[in-house]
This record gives structure tokens, C-alpha cells and sequence, in this order.
């Protein structure tokens, strides 16, 4: 999905980008769950739906042994 975003936003979502780049995991998994628990129920699905599709790139079926 392509938005169209003004400059200054995306001056400030690189630095945050560099900046979470630079923590440790454990310090991006604490980062990360203090976003989730702040995200609207919209965004929620939103982030489900990436990380779907980051687990599972090419949409294949897993079936259990």
C-alpha cells in the first residue's frame, strides 16, 4: 500500500527507523510491545496481517506432521 506522506514525517520515521536499528533485541522487543499496546484495533490487524506474511513469504501451506 503506497501513501503519500509528507517530507518532515518521513525525515522523522527514518530516524526512528535508525534508531531502532541500533537497540538490541531486547530492547526492540520492548519497543515493539509498548507500540502494540498502544495500537488502535485497525492497526492491530494491520500488523497481523504483516507479520503473517513475514512468517510465510511465499503463502505456502504448512501441514503438521
Amino acid at each position: 500500500a503506497a501513501a503519500s506522506l509528507d517530507q518532515d514525517f518521513k525525515d522523522e520515521l527514518e530516524h526512528v527507523n535508525q534508531w531502532f536499528l541500533c537497540r538490541t533485541d531486547p530492547e526492540r522487543t520492548a519497543a515493539l510491545y509498548t507500540l502494540v499496546q498502544n495500537a488502535s484495533q485497525i492497526q492491530i490487524r494491520f500488523l497481523i496481517t504483516v507479520l503473517q506474511q513475514r512468517a510465510d513469504p511465499l503463502g505456502e501451506m504448512h501441514i503438521p506432521a
